[in-house]
């Protein structure tokens, strides 16, 4: 896609992104949006870089999905 997330899972109330590349430019500003702070961490054990998303009880996963996609696609440098 034109964010670099090519793979998108949940598992245990998580959502995991597998994106084309990191850059911790958009990492550090979508940690800096209220909606996503102390809520999305990156897993460097990962084979590929991955943010992984804590879910909030009570929210629908694709809109969760859609949202943080669009949140990375928009802090774009």
């Amino acid at each position: 896609t034109r964010a670099g997330i090519t793979d998108i899972s949940q598992k245990s109330g998580f959502l995991r992104f597998v994106l084309d590349e990191f850059s911790l430019e958009r990492f550090t500003a979508l940690c800096a949006r209220r909606d996503y702070a102390g809520r999305v961490k990156l897993d460097a054990n990962a084979a590929k870089p991955c943010l992984v998303l804590k879910l909030q009880s009570g929210k629908h996963i694709l809109d969760t999905a859609r949202a943080l996609v669009k949140a990375w696609s928009e802090t774009e440098f």
